[in-house]
C-alpha cells in the first residue's frame, strides 16, 4: 500500500475527530446530571472541594449550618449530583440552588438553638455573641439583620418584640485558587471521573534501537555482513509535544515530534591485487625453413607480487522522521499516582538521512542519500508507566515502551531494513482543567 501526504492528513483529521468528541459539548454539571464520586476519611469541607474539581461548580454555604469538620466516606457511582451532595452532608433538611456554575447550600428550616428556647421560656432577650465570634479562614462575613416577632396574649402584656441579629458566613470554593496552584500536591486517583479532562505536555525519549534485516536466500551472506557491521551504540531519541484526553480510566493521546534513529557502521574488507607474471615482447625476428617463414619472439617475463589493500570504514548513520503518535491508555490508581498501559500507532514522515550503506552487490559502500527511502512509514508502539502529580496543575509521566516499523524504510532495495527501539520516556504535562 502506498501512502501520500493526503493519506497522512486524513489520518490526523480522523484521529482528532475520534479523540476529542466532547470538546464542543463541555458545560457545567447540573444537579440532575449523573456523576461518580469517591472520597475516604476526609472532612465535609474537603469533600466539597474535591467535588468542585470534579464538577467545575463552586459551592457556597454557611459553615455553622454544616458539619464541616466531620470525617466522611462516600462512594457513589452514576448518581445525580444532588444525591452526591446529600451523601456528603449526611443530614436531611438541606436545599440547593444553582446559579450558573455556583451551587448554594442552605437549610430549608432553621432549628431552634438551646439559647433561643431558653429565651422563649423565660421571656428574656438572648445575649448576642455572634459579633465577637472569630471569622473562619477564607470566609466572607455578611451581617444580615433578622426581626423575630413573638406575640404573647395574656391580661398583663399584649405584645413583645425581640430583635435578633445573626452573622452569616459565606464560603466560596473555587476549583483551583490562584495561590494554591503551586502549593499542594493533587491526588490523581480522585480524578478518574466521568468528565472529559485534557492535559498538554512536552515529551522526550531515549531510544536503544535495534535493526532488523531480511531478504531472500541469495543475500544470506550479505545479511550476515550487515549484522556484523552495524551496531547501535550511538544516541537515538525523540522530542515533541502531546495532547491527552481522559474519561474515567480511559485516555487517548495524539502528539507530534522529531525522532532520530542512529547506528554505528564498522565495516572493513580486503582487496587483493598482483600475484601473477607479466610478459612483455622485447624483439622479434624470422627465419626461412624451406619455403615457409617462421617468426620468433623474444619475451621478457616479470612477476607482479601479490598486494593486499585493507579498506576500513567507521562512521555514524542517522535517519530522521517527523512523527505523529496516536495511542490509547488504560489507567488504574495506586495511592496518588496513576499507572497505565498503552498501545498505538506512529505515523512517520522521512525528513532526511546521512551516512553510508554497505553495497548489496560486491564490496564497498555508498552514501545513503543515493538510496530511495519511503516517504511515509508506520510503526506500532506499546508501553507501560506511571503519572505522578507534582502539584495541582503539573504532572510528571514516566514510561517504558517498545516500538517497531511495520515495513522496510527503503523502497526498491533488495534487503528489508526496519528499526525497532526500546524507549525510556518522560513527559511534563499541564492540566487544562
Amino acid at each position: 500500500m502506498k501512502f501520500s501526504c493526503s493519506h497522512l492528513l486524513l489520518f490526523i483529521s480522523l484521529s482528532f475527530f475520534f479523540l476529542f468528541p466532547h470538546c464542543a459539548l463541555a458545560q457545567s454539571i447540573k444537579l440532575s446530571d449523573k456523576i461518580s464520586f469517591s472520597v475516604n476519611n476526609v472532612t465535609v469541607s474537603d469533600a466539597l472541594e474535591d467535588l468542585t474539581r470534579v464538577t467545575g461548580n463552586a459551592f457556597s454555604y454557611n459553615p455553622d449550618q454544616l458539619p464541616a469538620t466531620k470525617l466522611i466516606r462516600v462512594n457513589i457511582h452514576n448518581q445525580p449530583l444532588i444525591e452526591v451532595l446529600n451523601a456528603i452532608l449526611g443530614a436531611p433538611g438541606f436545599g440547593y440552588r444553582q446559579m450558573g456554575n455556583q451551587i448554594i447550600i442552605y437549610r430549608n428550616k432553621e432549628e431552634n438553638t438551646p439559647q433561643e428556647s431558653e429565651s422563649e421560656n423565660t421571656g428574656k432577650k438572648p445575649i448576642e455573641n455572634e459579633r465577637n465570634k472569630p471569622v473562619p479562614e477564607n470566609v466572607t462575613a455578611n451581617l444580615k439583620p433578622d426581626t423575630i416577632i413573638r406575640e404573647v396574649h395574656d391580661t398583663l402584656k399584649l405584645t413583645e418584640y425581640v430583635i435578633k441579629r445573626d452573622t452569616i458566613y459565606e464560603k466560596v470554593v473555587s476549583p483551583v485558587a490562584g495561590n494554591e496552584i503551586f502549593s499542594k500536591t493533587a491526588d490523581l486517583s480522585k480524578e478518574l471521573t466521568p468528565v472529559w479532562k485534557y492535559t498538554f505536555g512536552v515529551t522526550a525519549s531515549y531510544y536503544i534501537p535495534f535493526s532488523a534485516y531480511s531478504a531472500s536466500s541469495i543475500y544470506s551472506e550479505k545479511i550476515a555482513q550487515y549484522k556484523d557491521s552495524y551496531s547501535n551504540s550511538v544516541f537515538s531519541g525523540s522530542a515533541g509535544g502531546e495532547l491527552l484526553a481522559s474519561y474515567k480510566k480511559i485516555a487517548a493521546s495524539i502528539g507530534i515530534g522529531v525522532t532520530s534513529f542512529s547506528e554505528k557502521l564498522n565495516y572493513s574488507y580486503l582487496k587483493e591485487s598482483g600475484g601473477f607474471f607479466r610478459k612483455d615482447t622485447l624483439d622479434k625476428y624470422y627465419t626461412l625453413s624451406n619455403s615457409d617463414t617462421t617468426w620468433y619472439y623474444i619475451l621478457d617475463s616479470a612477476y607482479v607480487p601479490k598486494d593486499n589493500e585493507l579498506f576500513n570504514y567507521k562512521l555514524n548513520n542517522h535517519v530522521k522522521y517527523l512523527e505523529v503518535p496516536v495511542s490509547v491508555h488504560y489507567r488504574f490508581p495506586s495511592g496518588k499516582m496513576l499507572f497505565f498501559i498503552k498501545a498505538g500507532l506512529i505515523a512517520g514522515i522521512n525528513i532526511g538521512a546521512d551516512g553510508q550503506q554497505i553495497k548489496v552487490e560486491g564490496e564497498g559502500i555508498l552514501p545513503v542519500r543515493n538510496l530511495n527511502f519511503k516517504p511515509f512509514v508506520l510503526s506500532y508502539n506499546v508501553g507501560t508507566g506511571a503519572a505522578i502529580p507534582i502539584n495541582r496543575k503539573f504532572i510528571l509521566t514516566t514510561s517504558f515502551s517498545w516500538r517497531n516499523h511495520l515495513s522496510s524504510i527503503y523502497k526498491d532495495f533488495p534487503i528489508d531494513v526496519r528499526y525497532g527501539a526500546f524507549g525510556i520516556n518522560a513527559a511534563l504535562s499541564y492540566k487544562l482543567y
